[in-house]
């Protein structure tokens, strides 16, 4: 498989994501990030141009930050649903 068929679908997956994210939609943003970095991660492995590899590695950086803070932001959110054990 050719490096633009991985870097066509994390590009069309991030897209999806963002627009999850826009929407508030933060459980969903985070599942599609986690799915689009792991195809940008693939695309990198098979880009051979280093031109490429560095806007990829870029935007990896960008979009696992993103991710991180939707996953801290669900941690939040689930700890507060969850009530407290009666002992």
């Amino acid at each position: 498989m050719s490096n633009t068929d991985f870097l066509g679908r994390a590009i069309a997956s991030v897209k999806t994501a963002i627009e999850a994210d826009t929407a508030a939609d933060y459980e969903r943003a985070y599942q599609l990030y986690y799915q689009s970095l792991q195809l940008f991660m693939l695309a990198l492995k098979w880009t051979k141009a280093e031109s490429q590899k560095q806007m990829i590695r870029q935007k990896v950086a960008e979009y696992m930050e993103r991710a991180e803070k939707l996953k801290k932001h669900l941690e939040t959110q689930d700890t507060k649903k969850k009530p407290a054990a009666v002992g």
